[in-house]
């Protein structure tokens, strides 16, 4: 017993020392290293093309800064993009995936200029930034609790909570280390201000938060924690608590008023809500989404699955997630009634949970939230074993017991563990994607040709064609284009030399394979015509949801025509297609596009 009381006094004395904001920052990006070796994947490759610019491929690059822009709502640019193949042809006109992150972007363009082909350098650039974000998030904890080894919990907490792997090995998404970086920057700068009465804080704040929305509008998140401050750890008269608020106010109402005349946002797609255009849709995805978002950033169930689940088990994983958080603020009131600095916590990541709520939930997104839950899950585990014999044994205390020794498995054992995989998770998806591409032709007569995909995996696979094959230096087809995506089973059908009806059961752009693009605020009908240069699709037929059902693609040239290079996702991976003979029809059944991305043959873990 001697041996353990000396040890816990010896672990205590280092959380509560100075030196644990680095050396757990450092620690996280030790955890988060084995993202040094992915190179770049998915989205990586339509950023490096934006960036460096292709005039020879119509619709990529020249944007520079403006590289997170997939579709700008300008129907004359989107479609030059669908003709360009970087957007598919069922792709809206005014469809807008169009993100206002100029300085992430230049952090990207640096990359490609000066690092290029250095991989692992871009890597390293990014976990410099996730260190960065860490040393300040241990930096705000020992500001605002009181208590020092529990601060020192929290800040490791944080720098090994495996939802931060993503950001921190996925080069796109490094805007969501940035955006918490510099909230974290204000937050701890308004309470330098507020508490100590440093003045420089006053100006330094508002400029973080200018400065983050610059990097990404994640940066939103942290007036959650703003609100909370006045509310609980201000300690001002309340006109002053208000009138601390309006520089953040003034620059959040600027920074949406310009994106909204802009033209940035999301609007199309289903994978998004419009707070402002579409309230009702909004709120009714945050009354699903925030369950989700904040039981993964507690532990109690992943939010990275909920993607792809159907609307039916969304539903569920969102109630079961409702019922853990409800049982969980439950065993926390004692500490809220309490320690205005847990409900600071509390509140904090709830509000600052409520912007990201406007896409799916995903552990991504959890960087600024974590920052509240980190906070709230030290303070529960701290007063949890201060008091841990303390009463007598009842149904209470019990589940109290139980939910510190969850919380510590989950935190400080099972999220370490499942860092270094998080960091590179990223891969399954995007080797999946190049295994899948490299099987497409490579010879010079390449750039004279169309690849036809009769059923791709998923719609990105489609956009990412082209990028992929430009940053892998490997000539670029004519056109690339997927006819449907997706796991149902597809029946193709031979009218004449031109024309292939293709029949999907379930209906074509199923949810999440096929939803990027396009959501179910433009329904189609039969009858309606997409037209780009090589084919017409005329669809025949829709489902209830008024999806297609079949389509009748004819092309400008015969099926068989050396200009034209088919292929299918099989039950091996994507290979080699023979269009049916006229009247004819060959059948694909159907299969798990996540099966075949997490297989040998495409590049998984297995692989």
């Amino acid at each position: 017993m001697v041996v353990w009381a000396n040890r816990a006094a010896r672990c205590v004395e280092f959380l509560g020392s100075r030196r644990v904001v680095v050396w757990s920052a450092a620690l996280g990006v030790l955890l988060a290293a084995p993202s040094l070796w992915i190179g770049i994947t998915a989205d990586d490759h339509f950023l490096r093309t934006a960036l460096l610019g292709y005039p020879d491929v119509p619709g990529a690059g020249g944007k520079r800064l403006d590289c997170f822009s997939f579709a700008d709502g300008i129907p004359e640019h989107n479609r030059a993009r669908i003709e360009g193949c970087l957007l598919p042809w069922w792709t809206p006109e005014d469809a807008t995936l169009h993100f206002f992150r100029p300085l992430s972007a230049l952090t990207h363009a640096l990359d490609y200029r000066f690092l290029e082909p250095a991989w692992w350098a871009m890597h390293v650039h990014s976990l410099l930034w996730y260190g960065a974000l860490c040393v300040a998030a241990g930096v705000l904890f020992r500001r605002t609790i009181a208590v020092p080894w529990i601060a020192g919990l929290a800040a490791l907490l944080y720098a090994i909570d495996d939802a931060h792997g993503i950001p921190a090995g996925w080069l796109a998404n490094r805007n969501a280390c940035l955006t918490a970086l510099f909230g974290v920057l204000a937050l701890a700068a308004h309470d330098a201000w507020r508490r100590s009465g440093w003045r420089p804080g006053a100006v330094l704040a508002p400029v973080a938060l200018a400065v983050g929305l610059g990097f990404g509008e994640g940066t939103l998140s942290v007036g959650g924690y703003l609100l909370a401050y006045a509310l609980f750890l201000d300690r001002a008269g309340w006109k002053s608590r208000a009138l601390s608020l309006t520089p953040y106010g003034v620059i959040g109402l600027v920074y949406l008023a310009y994106y909204g005349m802009a033209g940035y946002g999301a609007g199309g797609s289903a994978l998004y809500w419009d707070p402002m255009g579409a309230p009702g849709a909004y709120l009714a995805a945050v009354a699903r989404h925030l369950p989700a978002l904040l039981h993964a950033q507690l532990g109690l169930l992943p939010s990275n699955i909920y993607p792809l689940l159907s609307p039916f088990w969304q539903t569920i994983h969102s109630l079961l997630g409702a019922l853990a958080l409800a049982v969980f603020a439950w065993l926390l009131l004692p500490l809220l009634r309490s320690d205005r600095v847990a409900r600071f916590w509390a509140l904090g990541m709830v509000l600052s949970a409520l912007p990201v709520c406007a896409t799916l939930p995903g552990e991504r997104l959890l960087c600024l939230i974590g920052i509240g839950g980190m906070g709230l899950v030290a303070q529960f585990i701290g007063r949890g074993l201060a008091c841990w014999n303390d009463g007598a044994p009842t149904f209470r205390r019990r589940l109290e017991r139980a939910g510190v020794v969850f919380l510590v498995v989950t935190h400080g054992v099972i999220a370490p563990l499942s860092m270094p995989f998080s960091s590179v998770c990223v891969t399954i998806f995007g080797r999946g994607i190049e295994q899948g591409l490299a099987q497409l032709p490579d010879g010079p007569e390449v750039v004279e040709q169309s690849v036809v995909v009769l059923r791709a995996p998923v719609d990105v696979f489609a956009t990412l064609m082209r990028p992929v094959r430009l940053t892998q230096g490997r000539p670029v087809p004519r056109h690339t284009w997927a006819l449907t995506v997706g796991p149902a089973a597809v029946r193709a059908t031979r009218i004449d030399r031109h024309t292939l009806d293709v029949h999907t059961e379930g209906g074509f752009l199923p949810f999440p394979y096929g939803t990027t693009f396009r959501g179910r605020q433009y329904p189609f009908k039969p009858g309606d015509v997409m037209q780009v240069e090589g084919f017409t699709a005329e669809v025949r037929s829709v489902t209830a949801d008024a999806r297609p059902e079949e389509v009748r693609f004819r092309f400008d040239v015969p099926l068989e025509d050396p200009s034209l290079r088919w292929y299918n996702l099989g039950p091996d991976g994507i290979e080699p297609y023979e269009p049916p003979s006229e009247g004819e029809s060959t059948y694909t059944p159907a299969g798990s596009p996540m099966r075949w991305l997490l297989s040998k043959e495409a590049g998984g873990p297995s692989g």
